[in-house]
């Protein structure tokens, strides 16, 4: 992997299309890259130096670009994926060529969970609300810990009945709510074998391959209920 603590210089007649925010901060590309840092200490310090002014200055897209490159560099999947994530927050569901000419050079350090999540909401942005499980997002207001992708909704996470509430969702045709009510009662109960299928059985009938992809790494160390079951779908979905 070459170095990227080289001072390159962008062009300035680059265009801003409508494309790109109006933002001033947010320019088509950043003015110079990394400083030249031997020690990786220095680089490991300095990476959670542009975290925190992510933080501080969540629109200055020079600041973004830097941390993802620099934890692109260093093979720090988890915090490159956490810079990503802020990435999406800051830009929203605009800038769709700078989000992909930021993401091209760097996109394969992501694991395959990652990267699905990552694909998912590339277009629409992601918003700081949504629980996302990892410490390494500054700009997330959801939930974070050291493990991968969390989805769900805060007003759907304490239903005292979980599983006549989301099969009134899916009679409804709201499957999406139906997913989130059952994704969070399985994380609280995961040997609840009725849910485990009620959910198992949405993936299956909607094809959320994604889905279920996102929820087993939701589930990671935790002993589950229905293995076979489990297997059953996973098998299925990839064959869809």
């Amino acid at each position: 992997m070459g170095s990227i603590f080289v001072n390159t210089a962008t062009p300035d007649n680059q265009p801003l299309t409508e494309e790109y925010l109006s933002d001033p901060n947010l320019l088509p590309a950043i003015k110079y890259l990394l400083p030249k840092l031997k020690s990786k200490d220095k680089q490991i310090a300095y990476a959670e130096f542009l975290a925190r002014k992510v933080k501080r200055h969540p629109k200055n897209l020079n600041i973004h670009t830097q941390r993802i490159n620099l934890n692109y560099y260093l093979e720090n999947e988890e915090a490159y994926f956490g810079a990503l994530i802020d990435l999406l927050i800051a830009l929203g569901p605009k800038a769709i060529e700078l989000k992909k000419s930021i993401l091209r050079p760097t996109y394969g350090i992501l694991t395959k969970e990652h990267r699905v999540f990552i694909k998912k909401y590339l277009h629409s942005g992601i918003s700081p609300t949504l629980s996302i499980n990892t410490k390494e997002s500054r700009l997330s207001q959801g939930l974070s810990s050291t493990s991968s992708v969390i989805i769900g909704n805060s007003d759907q996470k304490n239903i005292k009945q979980p599983l006549p509430t989301a099969r009134k969702k899916i009679t409804k045709g709201d499957y999406q709510a139906a997913q989130t009510i059952l994704e969070n009662a399985l994380e609280q109960n995961p040997d609840d074998e009725e849910i485990t299928y009620e959910l198992l059985e949405l993936y299956l009938n909607k094809n959320m391959i994604n889905a279920f992809t996102s929820m087993t790494t939701r589930l990671q160390g935790k002993t589950l209920t229905a293995q076979k079951k489990w297997l059953e779908t996973e098998k299925r979905l990839s064959k869809s």
